[in-house]
Formats: C-alpha cells, structure tokens, sequence
C-alpha cells in the first residue's frame, strides 16, 4: 500500500473519531478542508454549526425567574469566562423552599396529571379523616392539564397540602421548526474565585418535548459509565459540561437544575419534610444538532 493511500485511509479514521468526539456531522467536510477539521478544537467546529440556544436561530428561551443583576440573557452571549462573574455576567437564581429530589412523576402528559390528582386525593382525605383509597378518586386529572406545560413534572402536593419542588431552577428553549439535535453544553461558573466543586451546579438533566404524549422525556445520553444507569448528570465538579445523546427531534429542549455544590438541606416542620437552600450560577448553554451554519 502506498504512503499517499495509508496517510489518506489514517486521515478518515482520525475524521470519524473526531465526529464521535465532538458530535460534529460529516456535512461539515464539505465545506471546510479534511486537514483544517482534523485539527481543530470542539469549539472551533461548533463556531460552524446553528446553536439553538442563540435567538440567531430563532429559539425563544424561558426561565424558571429571572435576576436584575444577572440575567438570563447572558447564557447565549457568547462569554464563558466565569472571571466577570461579579460584573454582572451569568444567570443566577436562588431557591429556598420544600423539595423532592425524585418527585418528578414521569413520561408524558397523563402521567403527571395522574400524579397530581393523587397527590390532591391523598390531601383532601387526611384533612376530611378518611382512610385513602385510590381506587375511589373524586379528584378529576383534567383539572392538572391546563397547567404550564414549561413547569409539567416539576412543582406537585405533598401529604399536608404544601406545595413541593423537584427542581432548584429550569430552562425552556422552543425552536419554531422541528430540528434534530444530539448535544447541550452547560457552562457553570468556575473560577479561582468561585470555584465549580463549591459554587457550581451539580446535577441536572436535560429533556426534549414530545408531541406524541404531550410531555418530556429525558434524553438518552452517551457516554454513560459502568453501573450509571442515570440519564441526569449527578455530582459535577467541572466548569464546563457537554451533554452528548441519541439524537432527537424535537421543538423544544429543558434544562432542569436539580441540585447545586453549595446547596443545603434540612428536614423542616411537624411532617419532617425536606427544604433545600441553594444558588444556581450559570454562564452560558449551547444546544447543537447536524444543521450548519448558512455561508456568511
């Protein structure tokens, strides 16, 4: 076999490992020479592809609340640098109330109504003495289904009829068009001053609309380790965070913020139940599929 032919067979191979590594489509290579791909950082690729977290794209974001001195409209900027943290860049929010980490009731519409209604039966029958029976419901699910469709899954009714959290923040990104999109990146603050294993979000996961059910569905995320069988990110300590999965088609994305590295929790009240303290600091979000950028 010739040189030519082995450097060019060695070439393609260190192409499609790039592809795997960075979630980079093949479409690229024709626009943009085999050599200059092979050697150019994740960043410099994704600088070519459509970022649907960018209203360029004409995505629409919407958050759980927002923050006069650090707004969510800095998360698609374009600035990572966790070091202007205190001039006022990154999204921050903070959360102080009742939580349930596992609340989240499950896929699709009817499910989370189900829950909802359950969780009000439970409520009315300790407040009335009866014994609970869910088999004689009188609460009726379609009562729970004009509910915002952003937040489905994430607040419900504990036993004493408080209100109960599953998420510490979110994030709704709604693309006008279907598109397909395999990868999000999470930049939380990191810096020397604010370091991520203290200040940083820990764990969060990312779930796509599906018209099908009329609910979210958690990605199917790659590059899971041995025995995590967990589609969430659990325990970050890292600044940056890339979320690569199965692709998806889909209009809308949410980011949801479980947990922080500075979050506190205590149980609270006569029922025990758990309150969590804590702040979500966010830098920027990417959202990529397979589509390029149009030629400037």
């Amino acid at each position: 076999m010739s040189v030519s032919k082995t450097f060019l067979i060695l070439s393609y191979y260190l192409l499609f490992a790039l592809v795997m590594v960075t979630g980079c489509n093949l479409s690229t290579v024709g626009t943009t020479p085999l050599f200059k791909l092979m050697f150019s950082s994740s960043a410099e690729i994704d600088k070519m592809l459509v970022n649907y977290a960018h209203p360029d794209s004409g995505s629409v974001m919407t958050v759980s609340k927002d923050n006069e001195t650090h707004r969510a409209s800095t998360l698609f900027n374009g600035v990572t640098d966790s070091n202007l943290w205190d001039q006022g860049e990154g999204w921050k929010v903070d959360f102080s109330g009742r939580y349930n980490y596992g609340q989240y009731t499950g896929y699709g519409e009817r499910a989370w109504v189900a829950g909802q209604a359950m969780r009000e039966q439970s409520r009315l029958d300790m407040m009335q003495g009866r014994r609970s029976d869910r088999e004689d419901s009188r609460i009726n699910p379609k009562q729970f289904e004009n509910n915002d469709y952003k937040t489905r899954g994430l607040s419900g009714i504990d036993t004493y009829g408080g209100d109960t959290a599953s998420a510490m923040a979110w994030l709704v990104f709604e693309i006008p068009e279907k598109r397909l999109i395999n990868r999000v990146i999470v930049h939380t603050i990191d810096s020397i001053k604010y370091p991520a294993k203290k200040y940083g979000v820990s764990d969060f996961i990312v779930q796509y609309w599906t018209l099908q059910a009329k609910g979210w569905q958690n990605v199917d995320r790659m590059g899971k380790k041995v025995g995590d069988q967990h589609d969430s990110i659990r325990n970050n300590i890292r600044g940056k965070i890339t979320v690569r999965f199965r692709p998806i088609e889909t209009t809308k994305i949410r980011i949801v913020i479980r947990l922080t590295n500075d979050s506190k929790r205590r149980k609270q009240g006569m029922a025990r139940s758990e309150f969590l303290t804590g702040t979500v600091r966010l830098i920027e979000v990417e959202i990529y599929g397979l589509e390029k950028k149009p030629p400037a």
